[in-house]
């Protein structure tokens, strides 16, 4: 074999060895359980929908019990947890019929339930059918509870509370009594 053709049989090789040796990075996964409260706390408004609880995988302030990968049994995980100190934190994790979709622009170990961080949250559930986001004049709040709860880059552990969940379309106003949220192998 001449020497032109080992090296037209080489360079293919050597290139797909390389491409094969990248580590591909594992799914997201994620989980939430939160309280979906059927009364309002905004006067004047109602929100006719039954307090139900709303979860995908299982997750508590205290442990992460069952987290799930994105594209696994039809569930949907996509986040990012970006910073160093201060962490902005973006996830969506749905299973239907329920989902949620919190944006935190900025949250760190030093937000606990006395002092929160703030941000918005969407969640939709077989019970409301549509989507109940948080309002801008009045966003929910992200802590860290207990000593368990982290926010890293690429992974976020949290509570939440909701004083407003609304869908302004319907004119109903609702609340998120408590929840919790967990995500990892997130971009950073």
């Amino acid at each position: 074999m001449s020497s032109a053709v080992r090296f037209l049989f080489a360079v293919p090789s050597a290139v797909l060895l390389a491409a094969c040796s990248e580590a591909v990075p594992p799914p997201s996964s994620g989980a939430f359980d939160l309280q979906f409260q059927g009364s309002s706390n905004v006067p004047g408004k109602s929100c006719n929908i039954q307090t139900h609880p709303v979860k995908v995988g299982a997750v508590t302030a205290a442990q992460l019990v069952s987290l799930l990968k994105d594209t696994v049994n039809d569930t949907t995980v996509s986040c990012s947890v970006t910073g160093d100190g201060a962490f902005h934190v973006s996830a969506y994790i749905r299973q239907d019929p329920s989902s949620v979709q919190i944006d935190v622009p900025s949250v760190s170990a030093a937000n606990n339930q006395a002092n929160p961080a703030t941000g918005f949250l969407s969640v939709t559930s077989a019970t409301t059918q549509k989507p109940f986001s948080s309002t801008s004049e009045q966003p929910c709040n992200f802590f860290l509870s207990g000593t368990a709860e982290q926010v890293l880059a690429g992974r976020a552990w949290l509570s939440f509370a909701c004083p407003v969940v609304a869908d302004v379309g319907t004119d109903k106003y609702c609340a998120i009594q408590t929840g919790v949220i967990a995500v990892q192998d997130c971009d950073q």
